[in-house]
């Protein structure tokens, strides 16, 4: 029979993995898609397969089991980061410095940063994951060596991509104030936008700092149950790519592109292909700023 904290982390894996589905559905069919939507689409493949691989990991059944699908896991994990990371740079680098990003950069940025990536997550799960009775692990003692290997190659990233965003969302937040006063913008739409700067970095906070206390905890080896301890984890794993998918997917583009999906409408293309040529002339904003506003594409050209 399973547990009441099983069936809480199946259901917060299953609504991770269908919330970010969703959003890839939607970024699919978009006919003119724009560089939003593309770093967007990494970003839920991400969450998507973080949902999916956590009931494997959850139910192990051999030893190369439960390797291969933490060393997926962690990649897909540590992969997610450097996005966010990129998606913070590429929003800055636009609304604050005023610079475009070509999409052949981005592309060898990805590559680069996903080849690490499993690189790192294939050598921590093959050098430090074991299996205690049907539990499947990779924090299964203090090894000083463990420890700092997770230290500096996951958790300093971390900190420095925290501090990075920090400081990213608050340039873009002193601009969209500087505009918003400019433009006479209704106070409780630049409360909303700063909410949702905020909400990026929580976002982050909520990825980061469950595996960090784990870190820390069983390396001062005050793990009692490692079943209970596995579990917590696993609660932090299945739950967070649902907050990706509210913060970053669940955008008002987001809600148009799904309606259109669902009642067609002809006139919708058009439309989309003259936003395309709007932005692509530098003549609107791109689409993840008007998102940040609560501001329609459509609205912002007329």
């Amino acid at each position: 029979m399973l547990s009441v904290i099983t069936i809480f982390i199946l259901i917060g894996s299953c609504l991770s993995s269908l919330s970010a589905a969703i959003v890839i559905f939607q970024l699919l069919m978009i006919k003119y898609k724009d560089l939003a939507n593309f770093m967007i689409f990494f970003l839920m493949v991400t969450d998507l397969m973080i949902g999916i691989l956590t009931p494997p990991i959850l139910y192990p059944i051999s030893l190369s089991w439960c390797i291969g699908f933490i060393s997926l896991g962690t990649s897909f994990r540590q992969w997610h980061k450097f996005l966010v990371f990129l998606i913070a740079y590429c929003m800055y680098s636009i609304i604050v410095k005023e610079k475009t990003i070509s999409l052949k950069n981005i592309i060898i940025y990805l590559i680069c940063t996903y080849s690490l990536s499993f690189i790192y997550g294939v050598l921590m799960a093959i050098f430090f994951t074991k299996i205690l009775g049907d539990l499947c692990l990779m924090l299964t003692d203090s090894s000083e060596i463990f420890f700092y290997s997770l230290f500096v190659w996951e958790y300093l990233p971390d900190f420095t991509i925290l501090i990075f965003l920090f400081i990213y969302y608050w340039k873009i937040k002193k601009v969209l104030v500087k505009e918003a006063e400019e433009c006479n913008l209704k106070s409780v739409r630049k409360r909303f936008y700063m909410k949702k700067l905020f909400g990026y970095c929580f976002v982050f906070i909520c990825y980061m700092f469950p595996f960090f206390n784990a870190l820390i905890i069983a390396f001062s080896g005050q793990v009692k149950n490692w079943e209970t301890y596995r579990e917590i984890l696993l609660i932090a794993y299945s739950w967070f790519p649902l907050l990706d998918s509210i913060a970053y997917g669940f955008t008002k583009s987001f809600k148009r592109n799904l309606i259109n999906i669902i009642w067609k409408s002809p006139d919708f293309d058009t439309t989309e292909e003259t936003l395309k040529i709007l932005r692509e002339e530098g003549l609107i904003r791109p689409r993840f700023y008007l998102d940040m506003i609560g501001e329609s594409e459509i609205n912002s050209f007329i």
